[in-house]
């Protein structure tokens, strides 16, 4: 039996694991990717060959530009995960601690418990403000859109059900809690373009014929259970909001946020999650835990077990490719690490009954476990 890094030089790895690009980790059947074969015999994906790198802008220029006024001061969405932690660290050091205010969106059920601790410990050490919003409502109707999801399981719908309200609670009631209590009118977010993979945008704009917002009313209309309290209404007005502030070259804070500004920690440093990660664990205590990005919430787990189940992948691929495309992973070493979590998702039932059950959840046990079954990806 090959070891892995035999099969990494041949193509029997490759064909296993539905690798399609020769140069990153895209699956060759990747909903939007498409492949170039070049001179060489090798294949090429659009996300490589049309690759441009990110130019940084500096902190001189990151100052220069927040330009913060004597009195005035600066929100930071933080959620305990490093990259947020690394952006509220960097402002303190520029604008010093009591003109920075981290917020966090607390989801109440939902948040994994180191996430909370690296929170209060980055508080007291960096000795700034942070303000904990808790969001007692989001547990409920999670729920429900589980609930909902698990009976007509579809990939677009993912992110869309699993995760409605979080947008809004993160980009749109903190704005407005910062801007009433605190005058606060510039953020920054630490969103990192390594980890924005585009499956909601992409799926959505697949099933409306080209059109995201078609393709998402479509996805609620097939499925009636969404339409229940005012769950419409949230998925759409977290549809308005985005957690950066360019896309496609066009402003994505929704008019009702137009007189806040938003700014990307990565538009002006680049993202090395190493050392991103070196920094906080060094000097604000930050614990790490076995999946140290998009572990803050748990929901994460279900939006893994249900893409891997009806895509045969999940957002990993994306950033593994992105840090090869920045030089920041080997393209073996990352292949090691989609044979290693493959792996685990397809074990990964256990670990999602037992949440369910954690969730008060059970009664939808047979639900996921014939889910499971009927995934050609989990056999």
């Amino acid at each position: 039996m090959k070891t892995i890094e035999q099969a990494l030089t041949d193509n029997s790895f490759h064909q296993a694991h539905n690798i399609g690009c020769d140069f990153c980790v895209t699956p060759d059947h990747y909903k939007t990717a498409h492949f170039t074969t070049l001179k060489n015999g090798k294949q090429i994906c659009n996300y490589c060959k049309n690759h441009v790198r990110k130019q940084f802008k500096g902190i001189k220029q990151l100052k220069e530009d927040i330009n913060l006024k004597e009195g005035e001061k600066i929100g930071v969405m933080v959620s305990g995960g490093k990259d947020g932690l690394y952006a509220w660290m960097t402002l303190c050091n520029i604008f010093g601690p009591e003109n920075v205010i981290a917020f966090n969106h607390h989801k109440s059920g939902l948040v994994h418990p180191f996430a909370y601790e690296n929170l209060l410990n980055a508080s007291r050490i960096l000795k700034s403000q942070l303000i904990i919003v808790e969001d007692n409502d989001f547990i409920i109707r999670f729920r429900k859109n589980l609930e909902a999801f698990v009976k007509k399981p579809d990939p677009a719908m993912t992110r869309v059900a699993l995760c409605a309200g979080c947008r809004y609670g993160i980009t749109g009631n903190l704005y407005r809690l910062a801007d009433e209590k605190y005058k606060i009118k510039k953020f920054v977010s630490a969103a990192s373009y390594l980890e924005l993979a585009p499956f909601k945008a992409e799926l959505l704009k697949e099933k409306g014929n080209g059109n995201n917002k078609y393709g998402l009313l479509k996805g609620l209309i097939e499925n009636e259970k969404y339409n229940f309290d005012d769950n419409i209404e949230i998925i759409l007005n977290d549809d308005d909001l985005a957690y950066k502030s360019i896309s496609n070259g066009k402003k994505t804070i929704s008019h009702e946020f137009k007189n806040y500004k938003l700014f990307d920690l990565d538009d002006y440093i680049e993202n090395n999650p190493d050392e991103y990660e070196k920094a906080v664990t060094e000097r604000l205590s930050w614990k790490r835990p076995e999946k140290s990005w998009h572990f803050d919430c748990i929901i994460e787990e279900f939006k893994d077990f249900f893409y891997y189940g009806t895509l045969g992948y999940t957002e990993n691929e994306f950033k593994l490719s992105q840090m090869i495309r920045y030089n920041l992973i080997s393209r073996d070493d990352a292949l090691k690490e989609i044979y290693h979590y493959r792996n685990k998702m397809k074990n990964s039932l256990k670990t999602i009954l037992q949440l369910l059950d954690e969730l008060h959840l059970s009664y939808l046990n047979d639900e996921f476990i014939q889910f499971f079954k009927n995934s050609k990806y989990y056999q």
